[in-house]
């Protein structure tokens, strides 16, 4: 019996590597006055490769900068910008005063995204702190655990459901 003729077969399920192979002695199972049935005991160690990552689902927020001239740019947060108890917005530039900042977010309240509106406080070439419109408050601006990922070799699993409770 050839595995190394099987190997891709063996790797798609997951198996990265062959450590041991034993060939049992033969046994006859069914007999009449010939031989019908014979078994060999094949046994085979292998090791399997398995990815496991934790996933995080963020109800993000965004900015959306529109500088004078140029062209638009979208900004991340801990990148271009931190967002503290979720209602304010700490820039880590400092935005042109002839230029836009918008933001896109789902607000904790409601629920409702709010899409490219205007953060509260001025554009004057020195300002970096804004806060977002009407009192609301950033809905996701810290990661929720939302599922794992298992990985064999390719083929991969996700496992999105949490226990009740959320656990």
């Amino acid at each position: 019996m050839s595995l190394t003729g099987f190997k891709n077969s063996i790797y798609r399920h997951g198996i990265h590597s062959l450590t041991g192979l034993s060939i049992g002695e033969e046994q006859i199972l069914k007999s009449t006055s010939e031989i019908e049935l014979t078994a060999v005991p094949i046994s085979f160690s292998y090791m399997m490769e398995k990815d496991i990552s934790t996933s995080f689902k963020t109800a993000d927020i965004s900015l959306t900068y529109y500088p004078e001239e140029g062209r638009e740019a979208e900004l991340f947060e801990s990148i271009h910008f931190t967002l503290t108890s979720g209602t304010r917005v700490d820039t880590l530039f400092t935005p042109a005063e002839t230029s836009d900042l918008l933001v896109t977010y789902t607000d904790n309240d409601s629920g409702q995204i709010r899409t490219l509106v205007d953060l509260v406080g001025a554009i004057d070439g020195s300002n970096t702190q804004f806060v977002l419109p009407n009192n609301e408050s950033a809905f996701g601006y810290f990661k929720t655990f939302s599922g794992i990922d298992f990985t064999f070799s390719g083929v991969g699993s996700i496992f999105n459901e949490l226990p009740e409770g959320g656990e």
